[in-house]
C-alpha cells in the first residue's frame, strides 16, 4: 500500500463518504431509469473504496496516538 498519513487517510474517507451520500441520493432521484445501471456501478466502486480506506486507516490508527477513532 502507498505509504499516506493518516491525516490525508481521514481527509479521503470523509470525501468518498460524500460522494456515496451523494450518489445514494441521485440513485434515489433517478428511479428506474437506464441511468442508475451507471449511478449503481459508482456506488460500488466507491464502497469498496471506502472498505479499504477504513482497513487502512484502522491499521494506521493502531500505530499513531493522534488520531481519531474510525467511528
Amino acid at each position: 500500500m502507498a505509504n499516506v498519513n493518516g491525516n490525508t487517510l481521514m481527509m479521503a474517507i470523509q470525501a468518498v463518504n460524500v460522494s456515496i451520500k451523494e450518489l445514494e441520493k441521485e440513485k434515489s432521484e433517478v428511479g428506474e431509469s437506464e441511468e442508475i445501471v451507471d449511478i449503481m456501478e459508482l456506488l460500488l466502486s466507491y464502497s469498496n473504496a471506502a472498505s479499504e480506506l477504513e482497513r487502512a486507516y484502522r491499521e494506521e490508527h493502531s500505530n499513531a496516538d493522534n488520531l481519531p477513532p474510525y467511528e
